[in-house]
């Protein structure tokens, strides 16, 4: 997560720089997302997006361009445009598009979109002490927190004292309560190397 900041500065500083800053890469693309179209209102954000191909796509399309909307507070996402280009990085013909906003869906830990999550929704969090363990100190932004009927949802910290199994020392989650049956459930949730969501993501 560290390089991916250092990047986004420098090409919010550099006007010469390409817009594309690449996040996400697995067996069929590349995943980019261009920071000088970032739009934040309230607990949403929309940017600008793009899906560089592997191989060609059912209609013969190397990349996708998408313009998509995130809700911060639920960790789910939406398309609301998209178009499939016959070139890399959006370039040759456009072959189709689509313009209409999709259904919002969650975002699963591990897919693209997981790592641009706690890019585009930092803000600055106020952070209250709720519990220390002999492992662990927990953190909560009651800022965050989101009734709906018994249920709530609200951003913490844990900070860990020692490395966790993959070397991380911190985690940022999103928590959902229910009050009824007295249990939560991990909505979303990423580790850092360092403490205070420091380090590499």
């Amino acid at each position: 997560m560290r390089y991916l900041w250092i990047t986004v500065m420098l090409f919010a500083t550099s006007p010469a720089c390409a817009e594309w800053v690449r996040h996400y890469e697995d067996a069929e693309a590349v995943f980019y997302f261009d920071p000088t179209t970032i739009e934040r209102r309230a607990n949403f954000v929309r940017v600008r997006t793009l899906e560089d191909l592997k191989q060609r796509g059912e209609i013969g399309e190397m990349s996708r361009r998408w313009l998509n909307e995130f809700n911060c507070e639920r960790a789910a996402a939406r398309v609301l445009s998209l178009s499939g280009h016959s070139g890399q990085m959006a370039n040759g013909k456009t072959l189709a598009s689509y313009d209409k906003p999709s259904e919002w869906r969650p975002i699963q830990p591990g897919r693209p979109f997981a790592t641009l999550l706690p890019f585009l929704c930092v803000a600055p969090a106020h952070w209250s002490r709720a519990v220390e363990t002999d492992s662990t100190v927990e953190y909560v932004d009651l800022e965050t927190i989101e009734r709906r009927g018994d249920h709530r949802r609200v951003w913490t910290l844990q900070d860990l004292k020692q490395r966790g199994g993959q070397g991380e020392l911190s985690f940022r989650r999103l928590l959902e309560f229910d009050c009824q049956n007295r249990q939560y459930l991990i909505v979303w949730i990423a580790g850092h190397s360092g403490q205070w969501l420091a380090g590499e993501y």
